[in-house]
């Protein structure tokens, strides 16, 4: 049984996410764990360094929305048979938490609208989503409020170790996904610095992974052309590799990335070493 990791903004459960999370353990049963933050703290501890910052003293009124937040998110779990158990956010440091958490979980399922809060210093979503990879210790799984289940999967590849990792990881962690139709897109992969595209290893690696890959990778000219290609398709998610947490991944500095997570329509998968 899967561990999965869910955040939410301590006001509601963002319903995309949970119907997400709710088809995939009507496949094959997970443990849930949701953490429960105030709405206005979100990005507020994404930009904290250090990772002792504890949030101040909720008043009585947010107190009140994260219980009821936190007992939403048992009745649902309860109504559909998820596994599952809940922190709401108070007497430990949210990136600890954080941290500790994902260690020990398979990934991290967060709903698109913790992209959409203003901040002054995470005016672009991908930055929310680079600072949540920097703290976070398993792969993340961003879900909009509406999507369609996918049935295709659409892999970004560049023939580096992290982009191999996440085409491994993804099936390792969702192999029900892994079973779809997956396209491989070249993102960069003839690029000396990464050794190149190596097909005959590529092969050797999808076919006893995704049984229904089209064996053509895929080519774009321009980040803009790629972008508007990936959201023309229908029910898909994107899997995308990351550079680590020390510093923000090559792909999510990408415009083609940001502009995904800009369409708010697409599940978005990232692993990260």
């Amino acid at each position: 049984m899967m561990k999965v990791l869910f955040i939410s903004d301590g006001v509601d459960v963002e319903q995309g996410a949970f119907e997400f999370i709710k088809e995939i353990n009507r496949r094959s049963p997970v443990f849930l764990y949701g953490i429960f933050l105030p709405k206005r703290s979100l990005g507020y501890w994404l930009l904290r360094a250090g990772s002792f910052f504890l949030l101040p003293p909720y008043n009585f009124q947010t107190e009140e929305k994260l219980i009821a937040a936190a007992c939403r998110f048992s009745d649902l779990c309860r109504e559909h048979h998820i596994n599952h158990s809940s922190y709401s956010g108070r007497g430990e440091a949210p990136l600890l938490k954080l941290r500790r958490e994902s260690r020990y979980a398979d990934y991290l399922v967060v709903s698109y609208t913790i992209f959409q809060q203003k901040n002054k210093k995470l005016r672009k979503p991908r930055q929310y989503l680079s600072r949540i990879l920097h703290h976070c210790e398993c792969p993340v799984i961003v879900v909009p409020d509406q999507f369609v289940f996918p049935s295709k999967n659409i892999i970004a590849f560049d023939a580096s170790a992290s982009s191999v990792y996440a085409l491994k990881q993804f099936f390792y962690l969702l192999p029900d996904l892994g079973a779809n139709s997956t396209i491989l897109v070249n993102v960069g992969a003839n690029n000396n610095k990464n050794g190149g595209l190596n097909k005959t290893n590529l092969e050797s690696l999808t076919i006893n992974h995704y049984h229904s890959l089209d064996p053509t990778c895929l080519r774009l000219n321009t980040a803009n052309e790629l972008s508007e290609w990936v959201v023309s398709q229908q029910a898909a998610i994107l899997v995308a590799g990351a550079c680590g947490r020390s510093r923000a991944s090559q792909l999510i500095k990408r415009s083609f990335l940001s502009g995904i997570l800009k369409d708010k329509r697409m599940p978005l998968f990232v692993a990260h070493r």
